[in-house]
């Protein structure tokens, strides 16, 4: 099953063909239902009764599941008529089945949309679960041929004749995922990825909950928890539980609070983060002050590798009324990791701060690796502070506290000197009597870029990381660009030596390919940069009148495309 990312909504523009149901306006925000069908395809028979058992199966879980939280029986609302009839509309899609293949679900989700509106219901402020007969069964086996995942607050699943939370139990043979399989287990598949996408479609990540968690209870519903749904019912395994870190955002959550949250502007200021070791525990500790406040912390431990988060373990805790928060961790894997910190608003809102560190082969965090990230995360956010005054107070007062750590001294003094940048130059004019100079103080003929603008000396912030970061180092020179992006400098054919290097800033999931051209020729031109390793150039300017830096997107797009030129230097 294949799955999206929870935070990414689609541009939902597509009209469409409704049947069935009219919608009236609710107080209180539910979950809406769809039933997706391609031209060429009809529901199936007693759908309406089956996905009715499916849904209140499904609901059961979160209910026990946010009590065994602590959170109470607190559940999604589903969308009923005045007879208590599930709400279930029927949308015909535009076209054949062919064209709602596995990667088609934004265009369903648009069609969704589309039909949803014209019953007085906008989607852009709900959350809909969207069932579909679009697994089809060839000479026994289970074809899965549409979209299932979470998209957004979307969520994309299939309808069968088998999918039946009463047939949990069943150890008859007849089913098939990927093999044949029993009823039941088809079940645990199915109706567990139900459960599993609807997660998604509700702001949950991936989440292996943690070590504890796991050995008590089984598998968590949004690591693998969409395959053993339901098994303990057979005998075959301890099931699939709710954990804490996806009980704790969904505790704020509109369709489990009931209460549709007129938003108001969102503030949130991360300060204080502090990190202690003992006894084989990792607390983290700091404050969130946010507007509306933050009501619960959520902390997920990834390995780097293997590269995918199904393993993240997740941890959670209470955030005080203050502010203050405490998260204590204690399950790590030797080798590069990362931190998430995700704050939970009242609202359902959440913020999330994210930090790269090591974990030693005796699977202790290197803690003066991460207590650096911290502070740069809390100089990164004094360039976005309101007055040059408030950044440079916060520069100078960590400075003071980490006298010697270079690397955060050398932050510090960037700080200020991005607050009063030296005026540019051109290449062309430098005196001949300067030997070097640094390219992102010099003046350029011009400038294209992807996304956003040509940045120097730091990055367009994300989250609260503004400086330029490669490979988990830190660069004080440089040239922030979104491919594809072209910068020309005139250099008048007066110098010598290019160097410096290139690659994609921390966090950046594209791919770029970095090209210098002098005069239209093309001194050097880099293999595709898809990792956070840099790559280093020394090439001859001799004679060369204008110098381009080009960053292409490297054929496959431009998302997430943020190239950086490292310390860019031009030489006699």
């Amino acid at each position: 099953m294949s799955i999206s990312s929870p935070r990414l909504f689609g541009l939902w523009l597509l009209g469409l063909v409704c049947l069935g149901v009219t919608f009236a306006a609710s107080a209180a925000p539910v979950l809406r239902l769809a039933y997706f069908c391609p031209t060429d395809r009809t529901p199936l028979p007693g759908y309406a009764e089956r996905l009715e058992r499916v849904m209140t199966n499904v609901q059961a879980f979160y209910r026990e599941g946010m009590a065994r939280n602590g959170f109470g029986p607190l559940t999604f609302a589903l969308d009923r008529g005045a007879g208590g009839a599930l709400h279930i509309l029927q949308v015909k899609g535009r076209s054949p089945t062919p064209d709602y293949g596995r990667d088609a679900a934004g265009r369903m989700v648009e069609e969704v949309r589309q039909a949803f509106r014209a019953q007085g219901v906008d989607l852009r402020r709900e959350t809909v679960l969207i069932f579909s007969p679009l697994l089809e069964w060839q000479n026994g086996r289970a074809i899965e041929l549409g979209p299932y995942c979470g998209l957004g607050a979307a969520a994309m699943v299939y309808d069968d004749p088998l999918l039946d939370p009463r047939e949990l139990g069943s150890k008859r043979p007849g089913g098939y995922y990927g093999r044949p399989c029993s009823i039941g287990e088809f079940n645990s598949h199915y109706l567990g990825g139900v459960a599993h996408e609807l997660g998604h479609a509700m702001g949950l990540p991936h989440d292996a909950a943690n070590r504890a968690a796991r050995a008590a209870r089984g598998h968590s519903l949004m690591g693998d928890g969409n395959h053993t749904y339901g098994q303990e019912l057979r005998g075959e395994g301890q099931g699939t539980f709710l954990s804490a870190a996806s009980a704790a955002p969904l505790s704020r959550h509109p369709l489990f609070t009931g209460v549709a949250v007129a938003r108001s502007a969102e503030r949130v200021v991360w300060s204080g983060l502090q990190a202690q070791w003992a006894a084989g525990k990792l607390t983290v500790s700091g404050k969130c002050d946010a507007t509306p406040r933050a009501a619960q912390m959520v902390a997920y431990q990834d390995p780097e590798k293997p590269r995918m988060d199904y393993d993240a373990a997740g941890f959670a805790a209470p955030v005080a009324a203050d502010g203050c928060f405490q998260i204590v961790i204690d399950e790590f894997q030797a080798g590069r990791c990362e931190l998430r910190l995700r704050a939970i608003l009242e609202d359902g809102r959440d913020s999330t701060r994210a930090f790269g560190y090591e974990v030693d082969p005796q699977g202790a965090p290197r803690l003066e690796e991460l207590t650096r990230a911290f502070v740069t995360m809390r100089l990164s956010s004094a360039l976005l502070k309101d007055t040059a005054q408030e950044a440079r107070l916060v520069a100078r007062q960590t400075a003071s506290e980490h006298p010697a750590d270079t690397v955060i001294q050398s932050q510090a003094a960037l700080v200020e000197r991005l607050l009063k940048p030296p005026p540019l130059r051109s290449p062309a004019e430098i005196p001949a009597g300067e030997k070097t100079v640094v390219l992102s103080d010099c003046s350029y003929v011009s400038a294209k870029v992807g996304w956003g603008r040509l940045v120097r000396d730091r990055a367009l912030p994300e989250g609260d990381q503004a400086f330029l970061m490669v490979g988990g180092r830190f660069y004080q020179r440089g040239l922030f660009a979104h491919a594809p992006s072209r910068l020309a400098f005139a250099l008048d054919g007066r110098w010598q030596w290019f160097q410096g290097g290139g690659g994609l800033q921390d966090g950046s999931a594209g791919s770029v390919r970095l090209v210098l051209r002098g005069d239209g020729r093309t001194l050097y031109e880099s293999a595709v940069v898809k990792d956070h390793r840099p790559v280093e150039f020394r090439v001859s300017v001799a004679g060369v009148e204008q110098l381009e830096l080009v960053a292409e997107d490297a054929g496959d797009g431009a998302t997430s495309d943020w190239s950086v030129w490292l310390d860019p230097k031009l030489e006699r």
